[in-house]
């Protein structure tokens, strides 16, 4: 069977519609992404001295930094996190149907194309208005007519349409582009959840070894001031010594025993968070979380060089997305103006229908069309101008929200930056407090040793070391906690 052509003209409209532009504005980035120094040094509120190092005594940073920090344990948590992770699961859920609403857009492009057939058994009335008509007739032929049109009758019906609307204005390429901007700011947001995923199980996992180790110089402390106490005591006892030195010994004994539960209660916390972000119930991790599980991490904390502050819209993926709303609400400002055009579509349709199977699909029953139709708005009270304004103040609010994410980004980058130079600073005076401590100690026992001295200075330095070293622990521990805050605000991807 031979389908019929589109006439001349609707094939001129067509590719007149190929070289048609869309209306709206077009899509650019803000000039803040690409205000971009030399150095993050000029981006630095406060003391030079807390500015990431921008020279050659700076290293990169690490291939691998969520490795640097707890080895293969943390990085088999952060995966565990992310396959199942309520938050990620979320986003992922998001960007599926951020994909979803863009295969729709996009089949918008492209033409209609039905397919439809019907069998029908029916009886027409004798009585409606349609047979008025018969009044003009004799009334024997009136009377031939209604019986015929009494006659019950079986319609066969089959064909095909097809129908594309001419997108000379751009209503449907804008709406596409939106769709495809919307699809790439959920990318983003899942990218961003990953990230802060990780930066959150990484900061539990600090928490939990700083903790342990706290506990092991907790453990050392109250067996050197135990063993200091039980001879002070038996100074005492042997009239060598008066009391107060041993009832002060005891006061530290009770310290550090108060010291004890609450680091119990910081270890049980980080390991329920972990839990908590892993999507495990309470005790589902013993295996990986147990005491034999908190290693110590990375002796020493790298110098930071984070490359040219330009490669930060690349590393972000919240700016990412922000670029990604703005542009999809700058798509949509040409979606609300192509609306002011008319439309065209253009359609074909063919088919057979046949009263009684004996003519159906026969060159009688056949019946086809093929057209154009326009829809022009003429008037609608101001709804269209109305929608214009609502999506270019839409826009406008996107690009707000684009530069200050921006902003917010150098700011979070600068502060975890300082905030990691600070600590790690303050661990280099701690570890030089550490040697004389360590120093310290080997003279008391040296002289211990030789007979110079006691029992009591070199307990006595013990201790002091022995809390020069704790209070090294937990700046080391804050130094990885600043170290994780500064992969988060740069995004890291492990």
């Amino acid at each position: 069977m031979k389908i019929p052509t589109p006439t001349a003209a609707a094939l001129a409209v067509a590719a007149l519609c190929a070289a048609c532009s869309s209306v709206g504005p077009d899509y650019k980035l803000p000039a803040v992404a690409q205000d971009a120094p030399s150095r993050f040094a000029q981006r630095h509120a406060g003391s030079p001295l807390l500015a990431a190092p921008s020279g050659a005594d700076a290293a990169a940073l690490p291939a691998d930094p969520w490795g640097t920090l707890g080895g293969d344990t943390l990085k088999a948590l952060q995966q565990r996190a992310r396959e199942r992770n309520a938050d990620i699961a979320t986003a992922a859920l998001q960007l599926a149907q951020a994909r979803t609403q863009r295969d729709v857009a996009a089949s918008r492009a492209g033409p209609a194309l039905g397919l439809g057939g019907s069998v029908e058994r029916q009886r027409q009335s004798q009585t409606d208005a349609s047979t008025r008509i018969l009044e003009i007739f004799p009334p024997a032929s009136q009377q031939q007519a209604l019986d015929i049109i009494g006659t019950p009758f079986t319609l066969y019906q089959a064909g095909f349409d097809a129908s594309w609307e001419l997108d000379l204005w751009g209503r449907v390429r804008r709406s596409i582009e939106a769709a495809e901007a919307d699809d790439a700011a959920a990318a983003a947001l899942l990218a961003d959840v990953r990230s802060s995923i990780d930066a959150e199980v990484a900061r539990a996992w600090l928490d939990l070894v700083a903790a342990r180790q706290q506990i092991a110089v907790l453990q050392r402390q109250r067996s050197s001031a135990t063993e200091l106490h039980a001879l002070l005591s038996a100074r005492q006892r042997h009239g060598l010594a008066d009391a107060s030195a041993a009832l002060r010994q005891r006061g530290v004994l009770d310290d550090l025993a108060a010291r004890l539960p609450p680091l119990l209660e910081t270890e049980a916390g980080a390991w329920r968070r972990i839990e908590l972000l892993c999507g495990d119930m309470p005790g589902s991790l013993a295996a990986q979380l147990g005491a034999s599980a908190g290693t110590p991490t990375a002796t020493h904390w790298p110098a930071l060089a984070l490359g040219l502050p330009s490669t930060l819209a690349t590393r972000r993926p919240d700016i990412a997305a922000a670029a990604a709303r703005l542009h999809a609400a700058t798509a949509t400002v040409g979606v609300a103006v192509a609306e002011l055009y008319p439309r065209v579509m253009l359609g074909v349709g063919y088919g057979s229908v046949s009263v009684g199977s004996s003519n159906f699909a026969t060159g009688a029953s056949q019946q086809w069309w093929f057209g154009a139709s326009v829809d022009l708005p003429l008037f609608d009270g101001g709804r269209r101008r109305a929608a214009i304004t609502q999506r270019e103040l839409q826009m406008q609010q996107a690009s707000v929200t684009f530069r200050q994410t921006v902003v917010s980004a150098w700011h979070d980058v600068d502060s975890a930056v300082a905030r990691y130079e600070a600590e790690r600073r303050r661990g280099d005076e701690l570890q030089r407090r550490l040697a004389a401590s360590d120093e310290a100690f080997v003279l008391a026992r040296a002289r211990f040793e030789r007979g110079l001295s006691d029992e009591t200075p070199l307990l006595e330095t013990e201790l002091t070391r022995l809390d020069a070293e704790r209070e090294a622990i937990v700046s080391h521990a804050q130094q990885g906690l600043a170290l994780v805050a500064v992969y988060k605000a740069l995004r890291v991807d492990g």
